[in-house]
């Protein structure tokens, strides 16, 4: 797809999001549809298999939101695993020749906050826990620059480069809230003291695992 085409795509989701009946209506008229099987909802670990290789489509694109890194597709069908008890819109833009068509549904979580109490943490995700501070203004922000950097991190030559990389995304991400949260990445400067990664690699495969420990700790 052309640069211009994402361009139009991007335009065709924010009206969507803004006014979906008013689409629905243009689309009546339109050559192209898409189906897709949605799950009235899913349990934290299971993998659910969205199936939209029935719409009449040359080209899929799909979106999650908020984000998620276990959202894989595959075409005209997707696979989605969380471990989050939270609810995800998807978003699927069709193209068929040159007519558009957008859907967009929610995937609940069924269970709501009760099931935050099933949530098994990892001995890593305990010690993460440990290092929170009072107020946790800014987590969210914090695990997104770590998962930025380790998102990044094949560009990166050395081990120096990472950590100024990652302190930079770091004081731009919790900007006033950055002395509140010193300790917390104190301790885990302790960790890789005490658990040195080997190479650049390594760190990013930590990285993710704050990220994703932190986003858990959200919830």
């Amino acid at each position: 797809m052309r640069r211009l085409e994402y361009v139009a795509v991007a335009m065709i989701l924010a009206t969507v999001i803004a006014i979906p009946t008013v689409w629905a209506t243009v689309n009546h008229y339109q050559k192209v549809s898409i189906v897709v099987n949605e799950p009235k909802g899913y349990m934290i670990g299971e993998l659910i298999t969205l199936d939209a290789s029935a719409s009449k489509a040359d080209e899929l694109i799909w979106k999650i939101i908020p984000a998620n890194n276990n959202f894989v597709v595959d075409g005209k069908v997707a696979h989605f695993s969380s471990t989050r008890a939270i609810d995800y819109t998807i978003i699927i833009v069709a193209r068929r020749n040159s007519n558009l068509d957008c859907k967009v549904f929610t995937l609940p979580f069924p269970f709501g906050k009760k099931a935050k109490e099933k949530i098994i943490l990892t001995p890593f995700e305990l010690e993460v826990k440990s290092w929170l501070p009072e107020d946790t203004t800014g987590l969210e922000r914090l695990a997104q620059s770590f998962k930025i950097v380790a998102s990044t991190i094949d560009v990166f030559d050395n081990v120096d480069g990472v950590i100024l990389a990652t302190a930079r995304a770091n004081t731009l991400a919790l900007g006033s809230n950055l002395e509140n949260w010193k300790p917390f990445l104190q301790k885990f400067q302790n960790y890789l003291e005490a658990n040195p990664p080997a190479t650049v690699k390594d760190h990013g495969k930590i990285w993710n695992n704050l990220a994703a420990a932190l986003e858990i700790l959200s919830c």
